[in-house]
């Protein structure tokens, strides 16, 4: 199971685990984890309309549309 730290029970974890690779292959860094972080709390925490965070999402996506592999750029997903 893929627990968080201090949980004793893998059915019962404490939080919410996200993965990131995706996010830096199109050139995402610190700062970009730090704004996705808020699409999330704005729409769990806050209870804000999703549609509303969906449209700020494909805004702040729109500036990352090239996938980065280990050594060279690779082509923009197409359709985005």
């Amino acid at each position: 199971m893929n627990m968080l730290p201090g949980d004793t029970k893998a059915l019962s974890p404490s939080g919410l685990r996200l993965g990131t690779p995706e996010l830096t292959r199109v050139g995402m860094g610190t700062g970009e984890m730090q704004e996705v972080a808020r699409f999330f709390a704005r729409s769990l925490i806050e209870g804000e309309d999703p549609l509303s965070v969906k449209a700020d999402v494909r805004e702040f996506k729109s500036q990352f549309q090239t996938v980065n592999y280990c050594f060279e750029p690779g082509p923009a997903y197409p359709g985005l």
